[in-house]
């Protein structure tokens, strides 16, 4: 009885405490019964007595330096905007890093390394992610010569000064190309030396510094029994040179790797020479063409007074000009004979030039008022002749050869004096004159559209070369060795010049100007 009795009285407390199971304070809400059990918050097979645990809660915390974003997945953190949360333990957190419009991303630090972050929550925890502005790249040209700078990755194309961006740490390789008239560059600044590969850890400025191409001039000797030789015309692939010698008289003379032979035209006149060795001129007053197997061919037109050949082309096309008794014309010798190519005012023309495609160059009489005054052509065909026109403030000029492009050299008058011409794509330009001189023509131009000349004051002339808008003094650029020319005729493809100079003997004789 005494036991149900406070059994009975045990339930009555409890009913009087508020409903409570528990008959102690412990918080786990377990107690003891009489009979040593257990009314505890769970049993033996994990049934729940009362509510779980909430899971702990962390604080995540993103720092951002430079211009960009890092966004979590899930969704919580979006910095700058928002750069902190809470997220419960055990959440697996990616972060994703957008770089500004004009940034690069660098890396994360603090809870995650590298350039990705992957993250599950166990703590509170700091993330800081970088973003760089891109490296700038600076590239300066510098002379006296020019040329063009191309970088891989691509990014810099330039022909003066230009700058490009390039994410951090790209290896970026600049690649020049010297223009027609200069040699490879020495690099300063970022890169020193031949070559430039620069590591942009950072903002960098390389200069190119390109020099003209140098040239020394070969002595090409005499012929037998001679001491005396010039420069006159050399073929467009180089291998052959012709102009004149001299024994008891004046006579040309042909040229190759081998030696001289004087071609016995006593005084004959050569004027040009093309890759098959064919050289055309004149003697006495009539022109001639002359080749190794043939030897020398009269070239001679019904009435004429005079005739001269002045250029032969690859097809062996023989361009001059022919004199009657009131006038004369320019065109060329074919295997009929003399085509006349007419002129602009229907008197006086003479052709100086010739191209593989059969177009001339020279100069017609055409000045409306002012009678005896010369202007510039290219003809085209027979009566199909074209006013290459004059530099402003002159009245006159003169076209002296064409290359296979179509480009056209000669010397016009200006107000005050005379300058050579450079023609292309429809426009004449000047390309002026070196100190100290007045007067400058160019005579010759390769197919590359390199042209020599010569320029010229009242007491001395100088030889000069013309390219990529580089007017150049020839004697500046030479390696000494005892050679010095001091006039130049024709320019090869490979930039080879055939030139009048003086050897270390004191003697005249013909140089060949190879170009280093």
């Amino acid at each position: 009885m005494r036991y149900a009795f406070a059994f009975l009285t045990t339930i009555a407390m409890a009913c009087g405490n508020g409903g409570s199971s528990s008959a102690s304070s412990d918080p786990g809400g377990a107690s003891t019964n009489p009979d040593g059990g257990s009314n505890g918050a769970s049993d033996g097979n994990g049934g729940g007595g009362g509510p779980a645990s909430a899971p702990a809660m962390h604080h995540v915390t993103v720092l951002v330096t430079g211009d960009g974003t890092v966004r979590s997945e899930p969704a919580g953190i979006d910095c700058p905007v928002k750069c902190a949360a809470d997220f419960s333990e055990g959440t697996h957190l990616i972060f994703t890093a957008t770089p500004g419009p004009n940034s690069y991303f660098s890396r994360f630090t603090g809870a995650c390394s590298g350039a990705a972050c992957d993250l599950r929550v166990t703590a509170d925890e700091l993330i800081a992610a970088r973003f760089v502005p891109p490296g700038v790249l600076r590239v300066d040209i510098a002379g006296p010569g020019g040329g063009h700078i191309l970088s891989s990755p691509p990014g810099i194309d330039c022909r003066s000064s230009c700058t490009a961006s390039f994410a951090p740490g790209t290896s970026v390789t600049l690649n020049a190309a010297p223009d027609l008239v200069s040699a490879a560059p020495a690099w300063t600044g970022a890169c020193t030396g031949a070559g430039c590969t620069i590591a942009l850890t950072a903002d960098a400025h390389a200069v190119a510094n390109f020099p003209y191409r140098r040239y020394v001039a070969h002595d090409m000797g005499v012929t037998t029994g001679s001491s005396y030789t010039r420069g006159g015309a050399i073929s467009p692939n180089g291998k052959y040179i012709t102009g004149p010698t001299y024994t008891t008289t004046y006579a040309p003379y042909f040229g190759w790797s081998a030696g001289m032979l004087a071609i016995g035209i006593e005084d004959g006149v050569s004027q040009g020479i093309n890759d098959s060795g064919t050289i055309v001129g004149f003697v006495g007053s009539h022109a001639f063409v002359w080749t190794f197997a043939g030897g020398r061919t009269d070239l001679y037109v019904p009435d004429q007074t005079m005739s001269m050949a002045l250029a032969v082309n690859a097809q062996g096309l023989v361009a001059g000009t022919v004199s009657y008794r009131s006038t004369f014309r320019g065109g060329y010798w074919n295997a009929g004979g003399f085509v006349d190519f007419g002129s602009l005012d229907g008197e006086c023309s003479e052709a100086s030039g010739i191209n593989s495609q059969g177009v001339m160059v020279g100069a017609s009489c055409y000045v409306p008022g002012e009678p005896n005054r010369w202007r510039a052509v290219r003809f085209r065909a027979p009566g199909v002749i074209d006013d290459l026109g004059i530099l402003p403030g002159g009245k006159q000029s003169w076209a002296f050869a064409i290359n296979d492009s179509g480009v056209i050299v000669g010397a016009s008058e200006t107000a005050d004096d005379t300058h050579g011409f450079y023609y292309s794509d429809g426009r004449m330009l000047d390309i002026g004159l070196p100190p100290g001189m007045t007067y400058a023509r160019l005579a010759a131009v390769n197919s590359s559209g390199v042209a020599v000349g010569m320029a010229f004051n009242s007491t001395t002339g100088i030889p000069i070369i013309y390219g990529a808008g580089h007017l150049i003094d020839v004697n500046s650029i030479l390696v000494p060795n005892g050679n010095l020319p001091f006039e130049v005729h024709g320019i090869d493809d490979r930039a080879g010049i055939i030139a009048t100079g003086f050897v270390p003997s004191g003697e005249t004789h013909a140089l060949l100007l190879i170009p280093q």
